[in-house]
């Protein structure tokens, strides 16, 4: 079998066995997608993975799988050795994922061949609806401060720079290549920013999947009046989420840190992420 790497030169020739929430990905500059080929225009095996910390000569380089197809375990095992060679060219340490228990199912044999250590673990992310977003009490009252902008009123430059402000002044865990996303990436109409003294000090980013569903991609803020800032910028997504969107949407929260997931833990106290594995091993 032939090992291919699928680039955003070549995703439209596998939309059809790639997850379109994982596929728009390709392309992006931590994502990497490689897979076997029999020959006969069909894909044995094909995975996806991101790397953290690449280019941070202060943390070591880890790998983050988020999606792995296997039509049995040979398969799997030849798309794992091509993996595992392609990233100790980075030198990575460690290899992981978290992925909902139904993905990872009918190919828990091929992880655990490979060398992961599975444990049940409840997911990272948080998903509710629009409607369910609709019934929270801080969208019945308050008024959204005149310092509050909406993303689609900002111009490509001012938004370039208030990211790169945000980026520098938060400590909080964020996509890889947050500050490469090109400003369509956010929805203009659900993500906003806050100005201090003319400044960018806080932004709430919010992407729409290839599925539909809507995933906030980044929030921060580091004025002086940061909590607050905080919250009229959840509030105004909320509301813009409301007026816009089904009720059914699906809005995805990612929990990545602790601060996220206080906050998550806050509006949605009884809310738990769905049943998962996280897998791990380490590298060579």
């Amino acid at each position: 079998m032939n090992v291919i790497e699928i680039t955003e030169d070549n995703i439209d020739d596998f939309r059809d066995i790639i997850p379109g929430d994982i596929a728009e990905n390709i392309g992006r500059q931590p994502y990497h997608c490689i897979a076997l080929e029999d020959g006969k225009d069909v894909l044995p095996a094909a995975m996806v993975w991101e790397y953290k910390h690449l280019n941070d000569e202060t943390k070591p380089t880890l790998s983050r799988l988020s999606w792995l197809h296997a039509d049995d375990p040979d398969a799997g095992n030849g798309v794992f050795t091509e993996y595992g060679d392609t990233i100790r060219e980075v030198e990575a340490e460690k290899s992981m994922f978290l992925l909902p228990e139904a993905e990872v199912s009918g190919v828990e044999d091929v992880y655990k061949s490979a060398g992961f250590d599975l444990k049940a673990q409840e997911g990272e992310e948080l998903t509710v609806t629009v409607g369910m977003l609709s019934g929270l009490d801080m969208i019945k009252k308050g008024k959204t401060p005149k310092y509050l902008s909406p993303l689609g009123t900002l111009m490509t430059r001012s938004f370039r720079r208030g990211l790169m402000n945000c980026i520098f002044h938060t400590q909080r865990e964020r996509v890889e290549d947050l500050s490469c996303l090109p400003m369509d990436w956010f929805e203009p109409e659900l993500s906003c920013s806050v100005q201090t003294d003319d400044k960018i000090t806080g932004m709430l980013l919010v992407h729409k999947c290839s599925s539909g569903r809507l995933r906030v991609e980044f929030m921060s803020a580091s004025g002086p009046d940061a909590k607050k800032d905080l919250f009229h910028m959840v509030r105004f997504a909320i509301l813009q989420a409301v007026a816009n969107y089904p009720s059914e949407t699906e809005v995805i929260i990612p929990r990545r840190d602790e601060a996220s997931r206080k906050l998550a833990a806050y509006f949605f106290p009884n809310k738990k992420g769905q049943a998962s594995v996280f897998g791990e091993r380490k590298e060579n």
